[in-house]
């Protein structure tokens, strides 16, 4: 693990002047959860000690929210989280009203922000603008469940889940650099970007993103909680990720699976050198025992 200036982090992190309250963000494919079976075992043990310090665990993904209810579940996590890479926030009713709920709140029970147009537009205009320039792609919405069970390993609940989608398209590009340049020109013109995010790309709402995201979601934990300083940690592997590691106190960048790691413009970062959760895991040790003992979180 390659801590880029330990004094640096260590000055951002510890207050002489008031509590520091950290909060942690986190994407989930290839960061939070392995590569290969999407697990998150190796993680469970630092999530309950999360819980423990009043720490929040922030989930952003390019995930579907029927995708990330059922990990919250499996997680415990009672927390706001982000889908579709920050297109769309869920805050449990009443989340920022006291300290925070009891238990992770029913799919009913959410304050819904979204952000630019909802998903059946997003996919019209694509599948316009593809029957007219001959462009060649495959996103989601082409897709059965059966191929998407084959692209990406998921089960078969899982990928009826990932088609689930609100405001975003992820999508398989199979056409020239040429025409990608093209596309993304149009997308800009639409109001829409494209994001990498592992073998997908995703077409989104050009005002959404993950650090967009968490600034959001900060504004509301500073209003509850203002005698505190608050300090975000944040976690990917992605281009997706990117404007969040580079937006948060701390960056922490997983690798690739094929190990190499995504360039952050951020001074206070830390590049894990094993993949998914056990780099995770051995960043998430070491942010925790450095603020151990200065400021009791919580």
């Amino acid at each position: 693990m390659k801590i880029i200036d330990k004094t640096r982090i260590a000055n951002k992190l510890i207050s002489a002047d008031a509590p520091t309250q950290l909060i942690f963000f986190t994407d989930l494919d290839d960061t939070l959860l392995d590569a290969r079976d999407y697990g998150f075992e190796p993680a469970r043990s630092i999530m309950g000690e999360l819980e423990a310090r009043n720490i929040p665990l922030i989930l952003l993904t390019s995930k579907s929210a029927a995708e990330v209810f059922a990990l919250r579940d499996a997680m415990g996590n009672r927390h706001p989280f982000g889908t579709e890479n920050g297109s769309v926030i869920f805050i449990p009713q009443g989340y920022f009203n006291a300290v925070g709920v009891e238990k992770p709140a029913a799919a009913t029970d959410y304050e819904i922000r979204r952000v630019g147009l909802d998903y059946e537009t997003i996919c019209a205009m694509l599948h316009r603008l593809r029957d007219q320039k001959g462009y060649q792609f495959r996103g989601f919405s082409d897709m059965s469940v059966a191929e998407v069970i084959e692209i990406t390993g998921l089960t078969q609940v899982q990928a009826q889940e990932a088609k689930q989608r609100e405001s975003t398209e992820a999508i398989l590009w199979q056409d020239s650099t040429e025409n990608l340049r093209e596309f993304e020109i149009w997308l800009k013109s639409q109001e829409l970007t494209l994001l990498s995010g592992g073998r997908f790309l995703h077409v989104m709402p050009a005002q959404a993103d993950k650090a967009l995201a968490m600034n959001f979601l900060m504004q509301s934990y500073r209003s509850m909680f203002p005698d505190k300083i608050w300090k975000t940690i944040a976690f990917g592997d992605g281009g997706n990720d990117l404007r969040m590691l580079e937006a948060a106190d701390v960056g922490i960048v997983v690798p690739h699976v094929n190990g190499y790691h995504i360039q952050v413009q951020n001074p206070c970062r830390i590049e894990c050198d094993e993949i998914a959760s056990h780099g995770w895991v051995k960043a998430a040790e070491w942010i925790l025992g450095l603020t151990t003992g200065a400021h009791k979180n919580g």
